[in-house]
């Protein structure tokens, strides 16, 4: 699957980076299943955090569930492996903070789902709507992109468990691909 008939769309190209967000459901790579284990991996290193250290605001769907991060958002991270299309529908995109700057604000309605003995799933009990992964004993979490309020002053940053994703799309934005995990990533 090409992502566009004209080569003179490259990286560098304005109108290329105009298009990373729209493009996001396409990918160049063909799509295998993951046999992935889901062994209790070390804590790593979060990546690059780029947004600056204030509030951001989030929530759910219904208002059921609301949040805000005192402290700087992790550039975006899109997960293509089995368990996040199974959740979401295709893939997570997700930013990260430090679990000690998530404060919850109304959290009655949000439901753990334990998908593997590595980590848990966030979402709300009552849209339905996903919120969350977190490893047991990781000292940050991730954090739907779409559920914060203004998510504007997130960067993208690079894709991870390509090898699992189907192959009705391709990715055509530039960035990093990792067939699994990404370096200094821990999944599962």
């Amino acid at each position: 699957m090409d992502c566009f008939a004209n080569s003179n769309n490259v990286a560098g190209n304005a109108s290329w980076q105009s298009l990373q967000f729209d493009s996001l459901s396409r990918t160049v790579n063909r799509g295998r299943s993951l046999g992935l284990g889901f062994a209790k991996q070390p804590e790593i290193a979060m990546p690059r955090l780029d947004t600056p250290a204030h509030n951001h605001g989030g929530g759910c769907l219904c208002g059921a569930v609301r949040y805000h991060v005192t402290g700087p958002l992790r550039e975006v991270v899109y997960c293509h492996c089995s368990q996040c299309r199974r959740q979401s529908g295709l893939y997570f995109a997700a930013t990260a903070a430090a679990k000690t700057d998530l404060h919850l604000d109304q959290s009655d309605s949000l439901r753990w789902y334990a998908a593997s003995d590595y980590a848990l799933r966030g979402f709300c009990g009552t849209c339905g709507s996903v919120l969350f992964w977190k490893a047991h004993d990781g000292a940050h979490i991730a954090i739907l992109a779409g559920s914060l309020d203004d998510p504007s002053t997130l960067t993208a940053g690079f894709h991870i468990c390509t090898e699992g994703r189907p192959t009705f799309y391709a990715l055509c934005d530039g960035l990093p691909q990792y067939p699994h995990d990404a370096p200094g990533l821990a999944i599962a």
